[in-house]
C-alpha cells in the first residue's frame, strides 16, 4: 500500500510539472517603428499583421489579437488609434495592460544605402529582451518579406516550407534514385553473362557415366521416412480463462471512463483559469464586487483542479492498462488435467464343484 501512495505521489507531480510545461506565454505583437520615414502606413500595417500571422502558425505562442490590442489602446492608455503607440515607453505599457507575458518590438532603419529591420522579444516581468533579430533588405515589398521570414525563424526556430521548396526537395531525391537504378540495370547483363560462361567452361560429362550412376541408384534406394504420427492433443487446459476475461473488461472500462471523464473535467477547469487571466473577464469581475484577492484565489483553485484531474486522467489510464495486462496474463495460464490412474492391485481364485471362482482386485 505504502508502494502504491508513493507512485501515485510521483505521478501526480509528474502530471503538474507536465501541465506547467505546455502553458504557452502570451506574445503581443507590436505595430512597427519606422524611423527611416520611407514607408507607407498600409506597408506597415501589412508587414505587422503578417509577421503576427507567422507567430500564429508557429503554435509556440498564444498570438494576442489585434481588434483587443486597439481596445486596450483606446481604453486604459486614451490614444485614438493603437498604431501611434510605436516606441518602447508605449508598447511595454500596452503589453502590461494586455495581461500578456512578453511583446515584439520591430524597427526599420536606413543606414548605409540599404535598410535593416530589428525585432526584440521583450519579456515583461523583468522588462528586459530575451531573445533578438536582424535582417538587411534593399528596400522592395518582396525582399521586406523575406526579411521577417528570416527573423521569425532566428527567433521561434521555425522553419516553414513551402510548396515550391517542397517539390524541388522531392525532384533532387528522385534525380539521386536514377542513377543507381542505371547501373542496377547495367549490372545484370553482365551477371548473366558470367554465369553462361561459367557453364560453357565445365568440362563435359561422358555418356558412360550415366548408366554407372543409374545402376547405383537402384543399388542404393533411398529410405522412405515414415511419416510422423498425429501427436495426441496436449493434456492441459486455462483454468483462469472466465476471470482474465473478466478483469480485461473492467480495465478496458477503467481506461475508457477514467481518461474521457477527467480529460473533460481537467479541459473544462483549465478553460475557466484561461478565461479568468482575460483583462476583460478580470475588469468584470472586479465592477462586480469582487476583490482583487478573491479573483486570484478563484483562478488558482481553477488551476489545481485542472492539474488534478490531469493526474487523475494518468492514474486512471496506468491503473486501467494493469488490470488488463493482469487478465492477459492470467488467462494465457496453462495446468495438466488431473488422470486417473488405474493399478492392479490383486488376483486370487477359488475351486468350486463347478470348476474355480476367480476375483481381480484394481486401485484407482
Amino acid at each position: 500500500m505504502k508502494k502504491f501512495c508513493v507512485l501515485f505521489l510521483l505521478v501526480l507531480l509528474a502530471a503538474s510539472l507536465f501541465a506547467d510545461s505546455d502553458e504557452k506565454l502570451k506574445l503581443a505583437v507590436m505595430e512597427f517603428e519606422d524611423r527611416s520615414g520611407n514607408l507607407s502606413e498600409k506597408t506597415l500595417s501589412d508587414a505587422t499583421e503578417y509577421v503576427r500571422g507567422a507567430f500564429v502558425s508557429t503554435n509556440k505562442y498564444v498570438v494576442i489579437a489585434k481588434e483587443r490590442q486597439e481596445k486596450a489602446m483606446i481604453k486604459e492608455m486614451k490614444k485614438e488609434s493603437y498604431k501611434s503607440c510605436n516606441d518602447k515607453n508605449c508598447q511595454i505599457p500596452l503589453g502590461q495592460a494586455l495581461s500578456a507575458d512578453t511583446i515584439l518590438r520591430t524597427t526599420i532603419t536606413f543606414f548605409g544605402g540599404s535598410y535593416t529591420i530589428t525585432s526584440e522579444l521583450i519579456d515583461l516581468a523583468k522588462e528586459a529582451t530575451v531573445i533578438g533579430a536582424k535582417e538587411d533588405y534593399d528596400g522592395s515589398e518582396t525582399a521586406l518579406k523575406a526579411a521577417l521570414d528570416k527573423i521569425v525563424e532566428k527567433i521561434t526556430g521555425y522553419v516553414e516550407k513551402h510548396d515550391d521548396e517542397i517539390i524541388r526537395a522531392e525532384a533532387a531525391e528522385v534525380k539521386k534514385e536514377e542513377p543507381e537504378t542505371e547501373e542496377v540495370k547495367k549490372s545484370e547483363p553482365v551477371e548473366e553473362k558470367h554465369a553462361e560462361n561459367i557453364q560453357e567452361n565445365q568440362p563435359k560429362k561422358e555418356v558412360s557415366e550415366e548408366p554407372e550412376k543409374k545402376a547405383a541408384v537402384q543399388e542404393n534406394p533411398v529410405e522412405e521416412k515414415p511419416e510422423p504420427e498425429n501427436k495426441a492433443p496436449e493434456n492441459t487446459y486455462h483454468p483462469y480463462t472466465k476471470v482474465g476475461a473478466s478483469l480485461m473488461v473492467v480495465g478496458l472500462a477503467v481506461v475508457v471512463a477514467g481518461v474521457a471523464g477527467f480529460h473533460i473535467a481537467s479541459d473544462k477547469e483549465f478553460n475557466k483559469y484561461l478565461d479568468m487571466k482575460n483583462y476583460t473577464t478580470a475588469e468584470d469581475a472586479v465592477a462586480s464586487g469582487m476583490s482583487h484577492s478573491e479573483y486570484m484565489n478563484k483562478a488558482k483553485n481553477h488551476r489545481e483542479k485542472s492539474n488534478t484531474y490531469k493526474a487523475l486522467e494518468i492514474t486512471s489510464g496506468a491503473v486501467g492498462a494493469a488490470v488488463v495486462v493482469t487478465g492477459l496474463v492470467l488467462a494465457s495460464i496453462k495446468k495438466e488435467k488431473p488422470q486417473n490412474e488405474v493399478a492392479l492391485s490383486n488376483i486370487s481364485f477359488a475351486p468350486s464343484n463347478d470348476g474355480f471362482y476367480a476375483a481381480v482386485g484394481f486401485e484407482f
